[in-house]
């Protein structure tokens, strides 16, 4: 099976047949398997990267990635999440942008802590960074985590808190060192317009703006939190256990979402 279009309208499965895993291959003339997009009236767009799989029972089933566009929400309020990280293991509200290298977090490092161990990607990139993601529950929602005892040198380390849709859209709030001790990096990311007849591309589809504010100690813990909205994100900090949060980015939901195709 074949994947091809990319993971937007234009995503769609395709199968050939072989005498070997190696080929060589025979088109099936009756390509794609799966397609939705050639009426974006339908309910479920966007389908693609398909598999067959065994069940049970003996029977086979296809299972694919989709996107639907117009979906009937839960409004009820969600009953509030919290966690201490005494278990051993993670529930499974949490997940990975891609499959690690290996594993990046511990519950046991420090009971009663989740540690995470850094790696050389950050988020965006097209490989596995050490993001630790749990789903938005609702529209108005808040957030909050405590980073203990962490003391970057550079600013090469950071650590802290994202807003993420994607590779290309997140935005984050986070500590970093530097050569005068620590900041607080505040990094934003919103979708470009076009200029004229010249189209985006992936290397300037987004625009980038890092902001920076010194913190007055080099040791003391600090907490993040964001506040969501039905349209829009505050991404805020505070310096130690007992100081009140600074709220320094309000950012549009709209800088966090891609339109529905047609």
């Amino acid at each position: 099976m074949e994947i091809l279009g990319g993971t937007d309208v234009h995503h769609r499965s395709t199968i050939q047949r072989g005498p070997s895993p190696s080929g060589p291959w025979e088109n099936n003339p009756k390509n794609p398997i799966l397609f939705n997009g050639a009426d974006l009236t339908n309910a479920v767009q966007d389908t693609g990267h398909a598999d067959i799989v065994q069940g049970t029972d003996g029977r086979w089933w296809g299972v694919a990635l989709e996107h639907i566009p117009d979906v009937l929400i839960d409004v009820s309020a969600p009953a509030p999440y919290t966690n201490d990280f005494t278990s051993d293991t993670l529930d499974n509200s949490f997940y990975f942008v891609r499959s690690p290298y290996k594993a990046f977090h511990s519950l046991a490092a420090r009971h009663g802590y989740l540690r995470l161990f850094a790696n050389s990607y950050a988020p965006g990139d097209r490989d596995s960074a050490a993001l630790l993601l749990r789903k938005q529950t609702a529209y108005t929602e808040m957030f909050e985590t405590h980073l203990d005892g962490f003391k970057p040198t550079s600013n090469l380390t950071e650590a802290g808190v994202s807003v993420y849709y994607g590779d290309s859209l997140h935005n984050e709030i986070g500590v970093a060192g530097g050569d005068d001790g620590r900041y607080i990096v505040l990094r934003t990311i919103v979708l470009n317009q076009q200029v004229g007849p010249w189209a985006l591309t992936t290397a300037n589809a987004t625009v980038i703006t890092v902001r920076r504010y010194k913190l007055t100690t080099t040791d003391a813990n600090v907490r993040f939190r964001v506040l969501a909205g039905p349209a829009s994100y505050r991404l805020g900090y505070a310096e130690g256990d007992d100081a009140e949060f600074i709220f320094p980015a309000t950012i549009d939901s709209s800088a966090l979402s891609v339109a529905p195709a047609g």
